[in-house]
């Protein structure tokens, strides 16, 4: 009764919220952006992983009567956002925009930057591999103030990889499960900078090579001789077939969206490791309601660049001055465990 109450109560604020959004709501934003003084300063567009993350918003029936974007909470604290989401897990929505070629993809950015500019947004961000998709599919950069979100993850990644490590990265031996895509490939590159020795398993590696601190494989055999591994794979289920050559007492970092299920996370621990979330958190900043299977505390990489360039007030366009600038407003990594419900 409790589950029920709380499923029905959030989906009555989502229909509340989303139909005073263009006729009230909406006026006072564009109002406070004439005035200089804009309610939000960025807005994040999430997607469901699965369809039980839909349901933490809306019952199914109800995505045909659901907008392309439509508003399902807010970023509150010192840098306020706007939370977005779509109707559909990304498998649907690729599903969409192969079949019916009615440009789904183009849609969405088009309706984020309209809703950025319209209130005044310094910095819009796609959640996941939305970014991906859009360049997969030929389009050649985003629409400002859209950014990617790979800088943020990276940053994510890699601060959360050095608070676990508990000793400096260039003393391990890392693996990265899924680290020859779009994001993948740049968290190589910044284990690389860290001179950590690094082992790349990706079952898209056609030509297997290695030497010096880096090696490209398709064998997940090679996952044995690592410290700690950080999964990157486009779904956190792509990752089952591996654990058996993780070793006992290695620590996972988990990036994945829908992350790792619950079985694989108990199938992990049975072995003694240690399976953490790769988010950070900034004192004062929480969304409400929170993210389904998060803390309202805790922030996604993607979303970290989007408040970056928010607080930056322009787009940074490397890694290095990116963490200058994430440093300086004072995200913080926590070593936490996957939530395994909504």
């Amino acid at each position: 009764m409790k589950r029920q109450l709380w499923f029905f109560s959030r989906f009555a604020v989502y229909l509340v919220i989303n139909f005073l959004w263009p006729i009230v709501l909406l006026p006072f934003c564009k109002l406070a952006k004439w005035c200089g003084r804009p309610f939000f300063q960025f807005v994040f567009l999430v997607y469901p992983g699965t369809l039980d993350q839909v349901r933490g918003y809306a019952p199914l029936w109800y995505r045909s009567f659901a907008p392309l974007i439509s508003i399902i909470g807010l970023a509150r604290g010192k840098y306020p956002g706007l939370i977005v989401t779509i109707p559909w897990p990304l498998e649907e929505l690729e599903e969409k925009h192969r079949i019916y070629k009615n440009n789904c993809l183009e849609s969405i950015v088009r309706k984020v930057k309209k809703l950025a500019d319209d209130i005044g947004a310094k910095a819009a961000v796609l959640a996941g591999r939305l970014p991906r998709l859009l360049l997969k599919n030929g389009s050649s950069q985003l629409p400002s103030p859209i950014v990617v979100g790979d800088m943020g993850a990276v940053y994510t990644i890699m601060t959360t990889t050095r608070l676990v490590a508990r000793t400096k990265l260039p003393h391990l031996q890392i693996g990265v499960v899924g680290g020859y895509g779009f994001l993948g490939l740049r968290v190589v590159a910044a284990l690389q900078k860290s001179s950590a020795r690094v082992i790349v398993v990706d079952p898209n590696i056609e030509l297997e090579e290695g030497g010096g601190e880096i090696r490209f494989t398709r064998d997940p055999a090679e996952l044995a001789s690592c410290d700690l591994v950080i999964i990157l794979t486009a779904r956190g289920e792509q990752a089952e077939t591996v654990i058996k050559h993780i070793r006992p007492g290695t620590t996972i970092i988990d990036d994945t969206h829908p992350q790792l299920p619950h079985r694989v996370i108990v199938a992990l621990e049975k072995k003694g490791c240690r399976v953490v979330k790769a988010i950070l958190t900034l004192e004062g900043e929480w969304f409400w309601p929170r993210l389904p299977k998060w803390e309202s505390d805790w922030l996604p990489g993607c979303c970290i660049e989007a408040i970056v360039v928010a607080a930056n007030g322009t787009p940074i366009d490397n890694q290095r001055d990116f963490e200058t600038v994430a440093n300086q407003i004072g995200f913080r990594p926590r070593a936490v465990s996957n939530k395994s419900e909504l």
